[in-house]
């Protein structure tokens, strides 16, 4: 039976919450990639339209990075002089974001104390490349809070499915399927280690899985395959200079550098590899039973560490979906291991002092942006 996930101080959370996020989003400066994306990859010209933005990454998908879904709206939303639009599909996405962790945590531990604002406090601190991939550059927000929060959701969709009833018409399987599809081939870097997982996940379940949840299953790796195996990226792959001894030699060295920023380049993930040895060291069957129950986690950090390390690291911000798997694994173990047993006013004086730091650091946030956008303006005004 589906418990009851959300309630009226949850809808309220995000009635402060949302406007917040918009305010922070519409300062916006284009800079950095956002210029070049407003122009066609096919012969240059300016995008004026949303089927321009589709033909300049259909072009893309055959020669060269194959993220077909997620470019088209960064080129589209690149292009077009009123953002407005945009800022106000951010702000949902955001909100889903949270809304699809909470309901992932929720289904397991119910209702906890606090859960909502860790959830926050984390993708507004904790994000890899603070400020900037969930409120940076046009580019950044769609290829990382855009697919955070759709990937988010389709995990948070397929659990919702899973522990109903399983009854489902036919129309709405194909829309699930189209959903999955989409989701699927919107950004590597999230989907291949979601799809290895659910892999893994039905391989193990065949027996008890149900129609829709295969349909899910099968949908997302469909999607995944769209992006992995592209003609862009497969013509990518084969281009080579150099000997191949040398290559080889160029590619091990830098999966070591790339291993290394995976690993340590990303403090909260260090903190994780050195609480977990300590963990499997002092208490070895506690640690153990942690990760077995979530195993299916583990599974997707790990496939996404070897992608990451192997074929896609470039910058920190492509962290972004180890960051909420570490997120998931921390309030798992927060909630389902550590029993905090705080009074009803000790509880409400730890939520008033993280609601204190989540808004000292927006109003400082907010502040510094809002100088750079005036700074910007003026120089636009001159120029």
């Amino acid at each position: 039976m589906k418990k009851q996930v959300f309630d009226t101080k949850d809808y309220l959370f995000y009635l402060i919450v949302a406007p917040l996020f918009f305010f922070l989003s519409r300062q916006y400066l284009q800079v950095h990639e956002d210029l070049g994306y407003a122009f066609s990859l096919v012969d240059g010209s300016p995008i004026s339209g949303f089927s321009d933005a589709m033909a300049s990454q259909a072009w893309a998908w055959m020669h060269t990075v194959a993220r077909f879904a997620v470019h088209t709206f960064v080129q589209y939303f690149c292009a077009m002089a009123n953002k407005t639009l945009f800022f106000i599909i951010s702000t949902l996405m955001f909100v889903l974001l949270h809304g699809s962790l909470l309901y992932i945590l929720r289904g397991e531990f119910g209702k906890c104390t606090g859960d909502k604002y860790l959830v926050l406090s984390w993708l507004w601190l904790l994000t890899p490349i603070i400020g900037t991939t969930f409120l940076g550059h046009i580019a950044f927000v769609v290829n990382y809070l855009w697919a955070a929060a759709l990937n988010a959701y389709f995990v948070a969709l397929f659990i919702n499915l899973r522990i109903g009833d399983g009854k489902c018409k036919l129309w709405h399987c194909i829309l699930l399927f189209g959903i999955a599809v989409f989701i699927g081939g919107f950004q590597e870097s999230f989907s291949v280690c979601i799809c290895a997982t659910f892999f893994f996940y039905a391989l193990i379940n065949r027996k008890y899985l149900r129609q829709v949840e295969w349909g899910l299953i099968v949908g997302y790796l469909i999607g995944t395959l769209t992006i992995v195996f592209a003609p862009g990226n497969i013509s990518r792959l084969l281009q080579g200079n150099g000997e191949v001894a040398h290559q080889y030699t160029s590619f091990v060295l830098q999966s070591i550098v790339n291993l290394g920023r995976v690993l340590c380049g990303y403090w909260p993930m260090l903190v994780f590899i050195v609480v977990s040895t300590v963990a499997f060291l002092l208490k070895r069957r506690k640690a153990m039973m942690f990760f077995k129950r979530n195993g299916y986690y583990m599974v997707a950090m790990v496939v996404f560490v070897l992608f990451t390390t192997f074929i896609a690291y470039t910058a920190r911000h492509q962290l972004t979906c180890l960051s909420l798997l570490l997120l998931i694994l921390f309030l798992k173990f927060i909630y389902g291991e550590v029993n905090f047993k705080l009074s009803s006013s000790g509880k409400d004086v730890a939520i008033f002092i993280l609601v204190g730091i989540l808004l000292l650091s927006y109003y400082q946030v907010y502040k510094v942006r809002n100088e750079l956008c005036n700074v910007y303006s003026s120089f636009e005004e001159r120029a």
